[in-house]
């Protein structure tokens, strides 16, 4: 399939993507090694939607891609932001402000990324999750806004 496909490269990442969006969002409440090959993507090359499955119902993922990157995201996507930007220097410091740009960038407040897993704290209390990622000169961030509600700490 990869091998047949007008763009290989974008696929190949784009199957990759997929299947680590997924395990970062099952994990959050499966916690255990990430074995990719037992993982399978059911996807719509059109849409840039898919399920991937890991032996229980699919998890829905989208992806968007540019010049030299592919992101995904697992879950519903009905109301997450996503920011996507080059980085310099230290790259989980440059994604976690690239995450706080993102967020002012929606109208949100000055806020802190902090956590495993990562999340933005404002004025105190913890906000919404936040999705980090980056390799090699990308960085991308993906989270909810607005939030439901802010969470005291």
């Amino acid at each position: 399939m990869v091998a047949v496909a007008p763009v290989p490269d974008t696929l190949l990442w784009s199957l990759w993507a997929a299947k680590e969006a997924a395990y970062k969002a099952w994990s959050r409440n499966h916690p255990g090694p990430f074995a990719p090959q037992r993982w399978s993507v059911d996807f719509d090359t059109q849409g840039g939607r898919a399920l991937v499955y890991a032996g229980g119902p699919g998890i829905p993922i989208r992806w968007t891609h540019g010049p030299g990157w592919v992101h995904a995201l697992a879950g519903d996507d009905t109301g997450v932001v996503v920011g996507v930007d080059r980085l310099d220097g230290d790259a989980s410091a440059a994604v976690r402000a690239l995450a706080t740009r993102v967020l002012k960038t929606e109208g949100g407040p000055v806020a802190a990324v902090d956590g495993v897993p990562p999340w933005f704290w404002i004025e105190g209390r913890r906000g919404p999750p936040v999705s980090l990622s980056h390799d090699g000169p990308w960085g991308a961030v993906a989270f909810r806004w607005p939030p439901s509600s802010l969470q005291n700490s």
